[in-house]
C-alpha cells in the first residue's frame, strides 16, 4: 500500500485502484467518540468492526491533528467502515483468525 498524504487528504493504491480520503484523523476520531457516546454502547462495540483492541483504538483516540494518525491501522478501518456506513453499504467483519492471509509476493524474475 503506497500512501501519499497532503494535508488531509490522502490517496490509497491497492493495486488498480485508487481512492481519495474523505475524512482526516480528526474527523474520524470525532466519529468513533460519536460512537462511544451512544446510549449503550461500549469501546467493544466500536473495536469489533474496526478489528482493532481497545488498546489500538485508545492510541489513535488519544492523538491530535489533522494527520496525526494516518499510518495507523484504527485510522484505515474507521475510514472502510464509515464509508461503508456512508454509502449504505454493509459488511461482515470476520476475525482475525478466520481471514485468509495475503497470497505469496510472486517469485523474482530469474537472472
Amino acid at each position: 500500500v503506497f500512501v501519499c498524504a497532503c494535508f488531509t487528504t490522502a490517496f490509497f493504491f491497492f493495486g488498480p485502484h485508487k481512492t481519495t480520503v474523505r475524512w482526516n484523523c480528526d474527523m474520524i476520531r470525532q466519529k468513533i467518540f460519536r460512537l462511544l457516546s451512544t446510549p449503550g454502547s461500549t469501546v467493544d462495540d466500536v473495536c469489533k468492526p474496526l478489528g482493532c483492541t481497545s488498546q489500538q483504538l485508545s492510541d489513535f483516540l488519544t492523538l491530535q491533528g489533522a494527520r496525526n494518525g494516518m499510518c495507523m491501522p484504527v485510522f484505515h478501518a474507521a475510514l472502510a467502515y464509515f464509508a461503508w456506513l456512508q454509502d449504505g453499504l454493509t459488511c461482515e467483519v470476520t476475525s482475525q483468525e478466520q481471514q485468509q492471509p495475503p497470497p505469496p509476493p510472486p517469485p523474482p524474475p530469474p537472472p
